[in-house]
């Protein structure tokens, strides 16, 4: 999974997040999250220790999956999964040939 940062830079979490994908391969297998009955997004680590760095790189991982997924925030029965929606274009394409 590629996310893109608020300046446009892509992160790979593998090389961004070390501490955390040394853990496990899905996000799932590193956090879950659910929301409380005051609405709140409740993010818990599923390490064994919770150091300060594995906190700050869930929190900046969290952070950077809602601003790609936006959908994250509506508490809705999305059952934590996460894909893509891509649309198809509305125009003509533009063919390139090689010559």
């Amino acid at each position: 999974m590629r996310l893109q940062a608020p300046d446009g830079t892509v992160v790979n979490p593998n090389t961004q997040y070390r501490t955390l994908c040394q853990l496990g391969t899905q996000v799932k297998d590193i956090m879950h999250w659910s929301w409380t009955k005051r609405g709140n997004l409740q993010v818990t680590a599923l390490t064994p220790t919770v150091t300060t760095g594995i906190r700050r790189q869930i929190r900046h991982l969290m952070w950077l999956m809602v601003l790609n997924f936006p959908h994250l925030l509506r508490n809705a029965g999305h059952g934590g999964g996460v894909r893509y929606v891509a649309k198809p274009a509305d125009h003509e394409p533009i063919r390139r040939f090689l010559t």
